[in-house]
């Protein structure tokens, strides 16, 4: 799939696009975002100042020490609607990122869209983002990347990461790809696929994401950078950064 832009709408949906952040260094203007991503929904003021281009153009995103949830980027963005897009970026935590348990990065999602731990068992809607995490008692202690996905037959209220990992350290770009296609009906017939640095971390072919025509689209695209988890191990006691660069998405 090729790429094209936006045009001057801002309330244009994005269907296949690559965003650069081609801009000067500094604050991440509301209208630049709108000129990336199109018109972001749950974005506040307080976001936009979280956010910033680096003398590198990559787009940086500042999470506030002592917060989840709330003290980074939470937003989405309307996609062109379709039953399977690829989603691509490039991600970096700094040297010297403190981990703690984790956090939230981007990804896709459908109709509902459940995430904070709304069960998406009512099988009309669905959510596919990255986390990094790190446990003294999983993985060695190293941090890692995980997927974590809200569908229709997930086994818990929160997002399932069914036990796979990709160990990353800080002061590294890491490639993240994921892939999103729609099962039909109630079949087992859809594709969750996520790779890291062109390693497969899950690839499941017969995957159900849900099970209502409403929730059977891509239709979302998700940008994640904050800590949590709900429990005071995903909190940081200073502020750390998050980057982010090339992202692509194709619509199929």
């Amino acid at each position: 799939m090729g790429i094209m832009g936006l045009g001057a709408s801002a309330q244009a949906q994005i269907g296949d696009k690559g965003v650069y952040f081609n801009h000067n260094a500094g604050t991440y203007w509301n209208s630049l975002a709108n000129r990336d991503f199109g018109k972001l929904s749950g974005y506040s003021s307080a976001e936009r100042g979280r956010l910033s281009i680096t003398g590198g153009k990559q787009l940086k995103c500042r999470m506030l020490k002592n917060k989840v949830f709330d003290g980074g980027l939470g937003a989405q963005a309307p996609l062109q609607r379709s039953k399977e897009y690829t989603l691509e970026f490039m991600v970096k935590f700094p040297k010297g990122f403190d981990w703690r348990a984790g956090g939230k990065l981007w990804g896709l999602g459908g109709g509902k869209v459940y995430t904070g731990g709304r069960r998406a068992s009512a099988g009309d809607g669905w959510s596919f983002r990255v986390m990094w995490h790190r446990w003294n008692s999983v993985n060695g202690g190293k941090p890692y990347l995980d997927p974590y996905v809200y569908y229709k037959d997930q086994p818990g209220t929160y997002g399932h990461g069914f036990n796979k990992r990709y160990t990353i350290r800080d002061n590294t770009w890491y490639r993240v790809w994921l892939r999103a296609k729609m099962n039909t009906g109630s079949s087992h017939n859809g594709v969750i696929h996520m790779k890291v640095n062109n390693k497969t971390v899950l690839q499941n072919n017969s995957f159900r994401w849900v099970t209502q025509n409403s929730g059977r689209e891509v239709d979302a695209l998700i940008l994640n950078a904050f800590r949590g988890g709900g429990s005071n191990a995903y909190k940081s006691s200073r502020d750390g950064e998050i980057l982010f660069d090339n992202i692509r998405l194709d619509k199929r």
